[in-house]
């Protein structure tokens, strides 16, 4: 049977949340293409604490193309003297071959296997092991997540400063500052207290600042378990900034599992977008999410 098989390439410029939405969105190309369809993390430094199923050939990562589902001539010449085909995406719904606008509700997915993706995202066991313990020193059982998206140029830069002028990043017309974003998440927590809270974030700054505010002001069922963070693209803030913060992938990697173990996400997002990086984990494990707009917010409730 011809496979196509989706692998996250280390030098990948978007990050594994939209690699996820991606593969989803591959593999119902597949079905609809009547080929078969493996996942797989080992080209990338993200292998390291996750692991699929994929159980093919070896590789090399010159042979992983980058892009969208191929032209249906091209698989065709490409699979008459090979089985695999091996594709790095972050393909959103498409119809008649033009790209959709990215969907709020969605954020891009079409129809998620979840007993396919929940089978081949095996987090290490350290990871797992890490985790569990924080949440039984904590006494935490069932949790809801509050995640704050502050932004690619504010948490992932020392300083920063673009690598190049003409490069650019996601605008962010809803940034809220630190102070601010403190403000909706105490919001957030009083109107969330049925269950602990775990609080997580892209900025190392904010997780810091909060943690600190929980302990003054003594904020009973509210924790931050990791502080560290960085975008799961190493690629991308490499070549988008002078000097990229790359500290925090496996801290990172144990946010995206507490995820998996939450009941209720709630995001707040600097962008007009909300961010894969929970949503893919929200839709692949059926966790109920609320996708906030931080400015939006902001105004309207405080």
């Amino acid at each position: 049977m011809k496979t196509i098989v989706c692998s996250y390439k280390n030098d990948s410029t978007f990050g594994f949340g939209d690699f996820l939405r991606g593969s989803c969105n591959i593999r119902n190309e597949c079905l609809e293409n009547k080929l078969e369809f493996e996942i797989d993390y080992s080209k990338h430094e993200i292998g390291k604490y996750v692991k699929s199923n994929y159980s093919g050939p070896s590789y090399s990562d010159d042979q992983i193309k980058v892009g969208r589902f191929p032209k249906k001539t091209d698989l065709e010449e490409h699979f008459q003297e090979n089985d695999y085909y091996y594709l790095c995406s972050n393909q959103i719904i498409t119809s008649a071959n033009k790209p959709s606008k990215l969907l709020t509700t969605l954020t891009g997915f079409s129809f998620v296997d979840s007993v396919f993706f929940i089978d081949n995202l095996n987090f290490c066991d350290s990871i797992k092991k890490d985790v569990k313990k924080k949440l039984s020193d904590n006494n935490i059982k069932e949790f809801n997540v509050i995640q704050a998206r502050i932004g690619d140029e504010y948490c992932f830069s020392n300083g920063r400063g673009f690598s190049d002028d003409k490069k650019t990043t996601n605008n962010t017309p809803f940034y809220v500052d630190l102070n601010g974003y403190a403000k909706i998440f105490f919001d957030l927590i009083s109107k969330n207290n049925t269950r602990d809270n775990l609080i997580v974030s892209d900025s190392s700054e904010f997780k810091e600042k909060m943690k600190n505010l929980l302990v003054e002001k003594k904020v009973p069922k509210c924790h931050i378990l990791t502080l560290k963070s960085t975008h799961t693209s190493r690629e991308m803030i490499k070549r988008l900034f002078e000097k990229p913060k790359s500290e925090g992938l496996r801290e990172t990697m144990m946010e995206m599992y507490m995820l998996c173990l939450s009941s209720q996400i709630i995001s707040v997002s600097s962008y007009n977008f909300p961010s894969s990086f929970v949503n893919s984990i929200a839709k692949i494990f059926e966790v109920p999410i609320r996708n906030l707009k931080g400015l939006s917010y902001f105004k309207s409730n405080l």
